[in-house]
């Protein structure tokens, strides 16, 4: 008898705190999620154990994801860059950087695209930025962290050979 109650109990709690989660969420509000993944030895993709050694202009894969919860169809596009950066305190300067690629791809209301990219880094040297920026529509004439709807970037080591 006890348990019954208690059980009936735990599921109007968790029905009235999803309804309550519900009521609180504006569904205007706009989001795009941006993510890279990597490919793990089963094939399966996931955030974790992103390649951090590269050998110049010799690709590896990573993959891009866009989701798009703007509330209509969204043109987007990824620049992706090797940066050489100066790091002072919480400041980041970019002493030089290279495009490796820029991409567009549309996604629609509620959907999510993946996009296996294959990076080859022009630029060698340790502690390099890659960049991974991403634009509403067309990118401005100079891309940066500081103009990107979205910014993603892991640190890798580049050797000449």
């Amino acid at each position: 008898m006890f348990l019954n109650i208690a059980i009936t109990c735990s599921i109007l709690v968790a029905f009235g705190g999803g309804g309550y989660a519900l009521s609180v969420s504006d569904p205007s509000d706009p989001l795009t999620e941006f993510y890279v993944l990597n490919e793990n030895e089963d094939g399966q993709l996931e955030a974790n154990e992103y390649p951090q050694n590269f050998t110049r202009d010799e690709a590896q894969s990573l993959y891009v994801g866009v989701g798009n919860y703007q509330g209509t169809t969204t043109n987007y596009t990824i620049v992706v860059e090797v940066q050489r950066v100066d790091v002072s305190g919480d400041s980041v300067t970019v002493v030089e950087e290279r495009e490796l690629e820029r991409f567009t791809t549309t996604v629609h209301h509620n959907e999510t695209r993946v996009h296996r990219r294959t990076l080859a880094p022009t630029l060698a040297g340790d502690r390099l930025r890659l960049v991974f920026l991403l634009f509403q529509g067309p990118p401005p004439a100079d891309p940066g962290t500081e103009n990107a709807h979205r910014e993603l970037h892991l640190w890798i080591n580049v050797s000449e050979s």
